[in-house]
């Protein structure tokens, strides 16, 4: 649980060298770099390119893409309601959100 994750644009030698394997290696990269873990945060977006979601099955990596797009649909409404950026939510509130679907009691959403 947490923001969605962004990675640092490619550079121009990334690019250029082989744009799709160094995509990855930009992926992998940043979630090494900053303790995440892809199973828990199963998508990320990489800066000047787009989103890329996964899963154990290619069912799931769609309704993590779809999820994903809903997120970022939410968030830009946000911040248009708003006039500024969403602000991040609370690490309590953010739990509760997680945890509620995905923890060791989830109860909401389980109608799968």
């Amino acid at each position: 649980a947490g923001t969605v994750p962004v990675t640092r644009p490619l550079t121009e030698a990334e690019v250029t060298d082989d744009y799709e394997l160094m995509t990855g290696h930009v992926i992998v990269d940043h979630f090494h770099r900053h303790g995440i873990n892809a199973v828990a945060i199963p998508g990320v977006l990489v800066a000047g390119h787009g989103p890329f979601t996964w899963g154990p099955t290619p069912d799931t990596a769609v309704d993590n893409a779809v999820a994903l797009e809903a997120i970022a649909h939410m968030a830009i409404l946000t911040a248009t309601v708003a006039g500024s950026p969403p602000t991040e939510l609370e690490p309590h509130v953010l739990d509760v959100h997680h945890d509620r679907k995905h923890g060791t009691h989830a109860y909401y959403g389980q109608g799968h």
